[in-house]
């Protein structure tokens, strides 16, 4: 094997660094472009990401909040219901307290019906008997009444007549004092008699 030239390596060298240098230089700015592009990708999708955090979280604190709202109204719900049991329970006592009250008024009412039979059935037919006979006495009473009543219609009528007939007849006609209407002595008299008479 030959041995190297140092000379030779040195003005390779020489020649090929600025290439080496650009190129180095090329691909540090292609990687940095590509880094600077990835970065930007990154923090865009890093804020898509912020964000649709945010509205989860926003969702979520609503969804816990309808939950604790659902919750508060289920837990309402719970001691209405057992309030409810509660006086089902107590209408469902009253109810039978009033089966055996009501049970309790059947035999009094019983009892009573017969202590009744016992005591007003003997006599009933005597009140009855009583009770109409002041039913006729009533009825006899009002027919009078009637009767009375046409009678003095009646009469006072033929009164009413009489004097008529008379104050046309009568010769001597008086005033009585305060009184607008003219009567003869003689009918006067006989509407008093007539009066005395009803």
């Amino acid at each position: 094997m030959m041995p190297i030239d140092g000379r030779l390596v040195d003005n390779y060298v020489a020649r090929t660094r600025p290439d080496l240098h650009n190129m180095l230089n090329t691909l540090g700015q292609h990687i940095r472009s590509e880094l600077t592009l990835e970065n930007a990708r990154l923090e865009e999708r890093v804020s898509t990401l912020q964000g649709q955090l945010v509205s989860v979280d926003t969702q979520l604190s609503g969804t816990k909040l309808k939950l604790d709202e659902a919750n508060s109204k289920i837990a309402d719900m719970d001691g209405k219901l057992v309030d409810a049991h509660t006086k089902v329970d107590e209408m469902e006592n009253e109810l039978q307290e009033l089966r055996r009250s009501n049970a309790e008024m059947k035999r009094e009412l019983e009892q009573a019906k017969k202590r009744w039979r016992g005591i007003v059935l003997p006599g009933y037919h005597e009140m009855e008997l009583e009770r109409e006979k002041l039913r006729r006495k009533l009825e006899k009473k009002e027919d009078e009444v009637v009767f009375y009543k046409l009678k003095t219609k009646a009469a006072r009528k033929l009164v009413k007549k009489a004097a008529y007939v008379l104050k046309e007849d009568d010769v001597v006609v008086y005033r009585r004092p305060g009184s607008r209407s003219s009567v003869s002595s003689e009918s006067s008299c006989y509407l008093q008699y007539a009066r005395r008479r009803i």
